[in-house]
């Protein structure tokens, strides 16, 4: 959209007026030519020719190009034709207007950020009025004149050869443009193709050895002169898909990724200038057909119709999907508070819930009356029936009902999509982009929860009840076998992921709906064949695709639907591709949260490359992950992920300035510890101050906390202790805000622990401790956000508040100062804040909002690019959007359907002094059970122990007595006809546990009384794992072993005719020491013990005189095989070394 300086409008409005007059001229003589023109003057216009144009002798137009002028030139013009283009953008920054302005009029982008696209601050209608003024002046500098038209104009030649009316138009303009772009790309085709057959010489492709592919990709990309096409990226395209259609072995050879940049999408179009003009006559419609917008006046089917088309003009909401939804009367609700009415809208808004993402708008007191009187329609809502609204009101303006696509019978659903497409155009000329994209639902913003609105606002915090709980479960993928660690090099596992998805396409290219659940079958078979030869990621794959097929269309529970082949093979290809090239060697069942959401994020990457739906893929992306995680695959930060979702699921919340600092002060007096509390407060500055992640302050290396001159910042990089999200989480993060001295005699604490203890070594982390003569960090994840969310939720009454709410505030607040938003909440949490210094710290000397503050808080947040935290974080920009679309007219009385916020208790914090609460939970049989168990889902005991709040040191404990155990072990895998070690399956003996046996033995360890097991002597570590024999039977030697042994037996309530007792080279001495512990005495079985080997004072030693409890197979016990006997066993005997030992929870 490109301004024109006043003049330039002058000489249009007089070129217009020829028009007119050449019209009217050519009536009579030539009435389809004269027709032709004045639909150039129509408003919206549907031309059929340019705007510009010359005719020639026979009245045929001619567009206004060099290539298509007649015969006859005009004048001599020996300059570029876009010589004026480069004048504007050379001489405009001249005359002090902004360059990223000039590049919104040029239609030029920079790092796919467009001045007035979707993620920018600026607006065009208000640049166009700021520098109206240097516009005009470099147009009068050519001293162009404003030609007088001919007082007469002359006669046109005779109808008599003149070329027939009904002659199909010509292309011109953008269609003329993109008609010759789709040649061209033809062209590059065709050419790319032949030189591959040159190169081919009659060879198949697929047959092309890797080196030969490496070379014909150079082909593609460069020119004889070792220059490249200019069409390199389309080129390169045509060969790999054609490697991807003949299935070539070396499709993935190619030595370098070419990455086509991609062109910026326009989202202003052609209909802009006429839509602007159309919305101020809604705009006038809209207050004249006010006074009919009453329950009295309307139907209720009216009521949601009329209420829908005024939310979407005087509040510009353009989101076709929340227009359609409240149309129907569908998930939205309207409360009241203060005077004023607010709608809540989600595309699946449980209606129960309080803290459930949505979008909030103020609305006018007529608009809520209406959408709460037709929100109780019963009867079939259809978006087709008939525009209708109330006999006495005014019609929609003739020009809208023009742009509807039928005229004679227009439905609920047209209006509502011809009005949002004429507000979506207005608001990219009169409002922020980013405000448009939110209100098209481009960018999907989510609101703050009201309670935490009311708080920030009013600084008072409501009770809500808590929403109803969804037991609704989706269907899970049929029992499979335990995936195992596929070996081999990259090129193996990637060559195997190609046979796998090669036997994959077979299965699914005979898939019909009568046979789905066959198909299914046949991929979970699959599954089992290939176990161990492919990634856990490529194998994940499989059965996600498998469960799609299995579950159908439509919710869990109902009548199975299943989908058409044409849907299963697009769900398969919109990942298939992505995971062949990037998953081959991802073991995604070992990786933890930041690993996984870092694979995520390269996906995500990598697919925007690609000239692809990012919504379908994202929606694919999730439903892949539901399916993973209920395998144990651990969930990503999806905050971090620039991943749509059908619905929302961003858990917006954000904390006050008050609430901050009265947290970190009841920090301070829960902690027993005052060196717990000083770590815990240190987390919790970084995330409001620095917005850092969990993970990235806990990582923080000595050297990484920079200060110098009066400045502070930290530096977030990778290092041994922590591997970040993404390359863009790189960063460095300055510290933007006055701290207070609860804040400072923070810092100094831990700056001042890390000498004392750690020595200032600068490769060292902050938080870091001496443990077992090593340096680990102090708190475990898991421990440090318990702690954080206990504290934040008591201050702040909030029930889902966390600390990574903390990084949601750091984000709002620094968008609110460098967007210099004066709305309520932005008001409130920027008012301790030096906004102008904040700006200029984050943006430099030229700190006025522009496009380049949405990358500015990419870059502090460590996002990739802007729409991550506009989608994420940004719980701000439909609030800026209610301040510039105030709501008009006067209010009514209260509305009774209106959920009253008044009507909610005011929460209080308890004054009474906080309980000490330990850190961490003290170990029990039942949480080392519930540790294990998650440890097998996961396949991390380490992780899978600190989550459930085990501190760091008893989850390296347990995690090495299972490592230790295992070592020596040997397991039988289902479909698998040959043993496997602990190697080739990691955590094999918990894996082997059926989710039954888990059930059982987890609702056993709650009966058990921990007080009862007690020991004489406690067994070593080592002597733990090495009880364990290779077949899991529990080996004893000396007495500790033996009263291990048995007080396992009787905690498990193991019966005496479900096991038998075998010795080998046994002495009197050991056979004396089982009937004093209540074990049976040793049998005359002749069966192979298990070798006994242990590691005491650094030395392996054997035992050669030994007795074994072997468990029988039983139907009855709480322990029923020999892996749950060892798993027993090993419960208790790392339970009793945890207390004999006295170590304690720190």
């Amino acid at each position: 959209m490109v301004p024109l300086a006043d003049k330039a409008i002058k000489f249009v409005e007089a070129y217009l007026s020829y028009l007119q007059r050449l019209a009217e001229h050519l009536l009579s003589t030539h009435p389809a030519i004269s027709s032709r023109i004045n639909t150039l003057l129509e408003l919206p216009a549907k031309p059929e020719q340019p705007l510009f144009f010359l005719f020639d002798e026979s009245l045929n137009w001619h567009s206004m190009t060099a290539s298509d002028l007649p015969d006859v030139p005009l004048f001599d013009w020996p300059l570029p034709p876009n010589l004026f283009r480069h004048r504007l953008a050379q001489q405009l920054p001249l005359l002090g207007v902004d360059n990223e302005i000039v590049d919104g009029w040029l239609g030029h982008a920079e790092k796919s950020v467009a001045t007035y696209g979707d993620t920018s601050a600026r607006c065009w209608m208000d640049d166009w009025t700021a520098y109206r003024k240097e516009v005009n002046e470099l147009f009068e500098r050519l001293s162009f004149d404003l030609l007088v038209p001919p007082a007469s104009l002359p006669l046109a030649p005779s109808v008599c050869g003149l070329r027939d009316s009904t002659t199909p138009s010509r292309a011109f303009g953008q269609r003329l443009r993109e008609k010759n772009r789709r040649l061209a790309t033809r062209n590059v085709i065709r050419v790319a193709l032949n030189d591959i057959e040159l190169f081919l010489k009659g060879r198949d492709i697929a047959a092309l050895s890797a080196d030969d592919i490496n070379q014909l990709g150079r082909q593609m990309l460069l020119q004889q002169g070792k220059t490249p096409y200019p069409s390199a990226a389309l080129r390169f395209s045509v060969l790999t898909r054609l490697l991807e259609r003949h299935e070539s072995p070396h499709r993935h050879a190619f030595q370098r990724r070419y990455i086509p940049m991609l062109p910026e999408k326009t989202l202003i179009h052609e209909h802009a200038p006429a839509y602007a003009a159309l919305m101020t006559q809604l705009t006038h419609w809209a207050s004249t057909v006010r006074p009919y917008a009453t329950r009295t006046h309307c139907s209720k089917r009216q009521a949601l119709a009329l209420g829908a088309l005024l939310l979407c003009i005087e509040k510009r909401i353009c989101y076709m999907r929340l227009l359609k939804d409240v149309c129907q009367g569908d998930n939205f609700r309207l409360l009241y508070h203060r005077k004023a009415y607010y709608l809540e809208y989600s595309e699946q808004l449980n209606s129960t819930s309080w803290q459930a993402p949505v979008q909030r708008h103020t609305v006018p007191y007529h608009v809520a009356s209406l959408l709460t009187y037709g929100q109780r329609l019963t009867s079939t809502k259809a978006l087709d029936d008939p525009w209708t609204i109330p006999k006495q009101a005014p019609p929609l303006p003739e020009a809208f009902i023009q742009c509807c696509e039928s005229q004679k019978c227009i439905t609920i659903q047209q209006v509502l999509g011809q009005a949002a497409a004429i507000v979506d155009q207005a608001n990219l000329l009169g409002l922020p982009g980013a405000v448009a994209g939110a209100l098209a639902g481009r960018i999907v913003a989510t609101s703050l929860p009201v309670q935490a609105h009311i708080r920030m606002v009013h600084g008072k915090s409501l009770m809500f009840p808590p929403s109803a709980v969804n037991t609704e479960d989706s269907e899970l993928p049929t029992t499979l076998p335990s995936l195992l660690r596929a070996s081999g090099d990259k090129y193996e596992l990637q060559q195997q992921a190609v046979l796998l998805f090669k036997e994959v396409k077979q299965i699914l290219d005979g898939y019909t709906k009568p046979q789905a659940k066959i198909t299914a079958k046949s991929l979970e078979q699959l599954v089992t064949q290939r176990n161990g030869k492919v990634s856990s990621a490529i194998m994940l794959l499989v059965i996600w695709i498998a469960a799609v097929i299995r579950s159908g269309k439509g919710r869990a529970g109902r009548r199975f639907k299943p989908f058409e082949s044409s849907s299963i093979h697009r769900y398969w290809g919109a990942l298939r591709k992505l995971f062949e090239e990037l998953a081959y060697g991802v073991d995604l069942m070992t990786l933890g949260s930041e690993e996984i959401t870092a694979f995520y994020a390269g996906l995500v990457d990598y697919q925007e490359t690609q000239l692809s739906d990012m919504s379908y893929f994202s929606h694919r992306l999730r439903s892949f992950h539901r399916v993973a995680a209920s395998l144990g695959v651990e969930e990503p930060d999806w905050d971090e992920l620039p991943v749509a979702e059908q619905g929302r699921h961003v858990r917006a919340e954000m904390l006050s300035e008050r609430e901050y600092l009265e947290t970190l002060k009841r920090i301070e007096t829960s902690q027993r510890d005052p060196d717990i509390a000083c770590l815990l407060q240190f987390v919790l500055l970084c995330a409001y101050r620095f917005g850092l992640r969990l993970d990235e302050a806990r990582g923080l290396l000595r050297r990484d906390w920079c200060e110098s001159h009066g400045y502070c910042w930290v530096l977030i990089r990778n290092n041994r202790y922590r591997t970040l999200k993404s390359e863009a989480s790189r960063r460095a993060v300055p510290l933007l805000f006055s701290l207070d001295a609860t804040e400072q005699r923070t810092l100094n604490a831990v700056l001042n622990r890390h000498d004392a203890l750690l020595g200032g070594e600068a490769s060292i982390p902050l938080l870091g401790e001496m443990r077992d003569g090593k340096v680990d960090i102090a708190l475990s994840a898991s421990a440090i956000s318990a702690a954080e969310i206990d504290a934040l939720r008591h201050v702040s009454g909030s029930p889902t508040l966390s600390l990574h709410h903390a990084r949601h505030a750091f984000y709002n607040i620094t968008a609110a100062a460098l967007l210099q938003l004066n709305t309520p909440v932005a008001t409130k949490i920027t008012q301790h804040v030096d906004s102008a210094h904040l700006r200029q710290m984050v943006m430099g000397q030229q700190h006025y909002c522009s496009r380049r503050v949405m990358m500015g808080l990419a870059r502090l947040m460590g996002h990739r690019q802007p729409s991550t935290g506009l989608l994420n974080y940004n719980h701000l920009i439909l609030e800026w959007a209610d301040a510039l679309t105030p709501v008009k007219g006067a209010n009514g009385s209260i509305l009774k359907e209106a959920i009253k916020l008044q009507d909610f208790k005011r929460y209080t914090p308890s004054s009474a002094l906080p309980q000490v609460l330990p850190l961490f939970h003290e170990p029990t049989p039942h949480l080392l059970m519930k540790a294990l168990r998650l440890g097998a889902l996961r396949q991390n005991v380490r992780r899978a122990s600190e989550a459930l709040g085990l501190s760091p040191g008893h989850a390296a404990i347990l995690e090495d007595v299972v490592k230790v155990a295992e070592n020596n072990m040997r397991f039988k895998i289902r479909g698998k006809d040959q043993w496997v070690t602990s190697q080739d399956y990691p955590l094999g003996l918990l894996r082997s546990i059926s989710d039954a046996a888990w059930d059982r033995l987890l609702e056993h360890t709650k009966e058990i009384d921990s007080e009862t097991l007690t020991t004489n002597e406690a067994l070593e570590l080592n002597e733990i794992a090495g009880q364990v024999g290779r077949h899991r039977h529990l080996l004893m030697s000396e007495a500790r072993h033996v009263e291990v042994v048995a007080l396992t037996v009787t905690a498990f309530k193991v019966a005496h005719g479900n096991y038998e007792v075998v010795g080998k080279n046994f002495s009197d001495d050991i056979k004396s020491m089982l009937l004093p512990y209540g074990l049976k005495e040793v049998s005359d079985m002749d069966i192979q013990l298990d070798m006994f080997e242990v590691v005491k004072s650094s030395r392996e030693m054997k035992y050669q005189q030994y007795a074994g409890l072997l468990l029988t197979k039983n139907e009855s016990d709480v322990v029923r095989n020999r892996y749950e006997l060892a798993v027993a066993y090993l419960v208790t005997a790392t339970y009793l070394y945890v207390k004999e030992k006295g170590l304690n929870v720190s």
